[in-house]
């Protein structure tokens, strides 16, 4: 999503501090969360709505907002792959520590590519599972 990309380097450009101790709070719930699946999932989605909080744009907010639930779904599903779910998790945590630290440094383009690889590596990992699955 190109939209994640961008506001991550506005929010790198305009987070308050509270805003960035909000981030890693939703950080420290997925890490908290890697054997509670709901509780992982649900920091996950938070992580991403308080980046785009932190741009301080209502209009990007609203749009992340407005797909919310499809942004959930598509978090649980890159996810759900038995095989992938500990390794995936794992990979989703330590690719959320990079775009905390990027936007915690105030480097804006280092978010806005920690933020893109993340997209592109749960994607990836999404369309192989729905290709073994036959849905994709």
């Amino acid at each position: 999503m190109m939209l994640e990309s961008q506001n991550a380097y506005l929010a790198a450009e305009r987070a308050t501090a509270e805003d960035l101790a909000a981030i890693a709070d939703a950080l420290a719930g997925m890490a908290g969360g890697l054997s509670d699946e709901g509780r992982f999932l649900a920091s996950d989605l938070q992580f991403h709505l308080l980046i785009a909080r932190a741009t301080h744009n209502s209009i990007l907010y609203s749009l992340l907002e407005t797909t919310r639930n499809y942004l959930q779904e598509w978090i649980k599903e890159s996810l759900a792959e038995p095989a992938l779910a500990g390794p995936r998790a794992e990979l989703s945590l330590a690719e959320h520590r990079q775009i905390l630290a990027a936007l915690q440094r105030r480097d804006a383009e280092a978010a806005r590519q920690a933020m893109a690889a993340h997209i592109r590596s749960s994607s990836g990992d999404l369309q192989r599972t729905s290709r073994r699955s036959g849905s994709g």
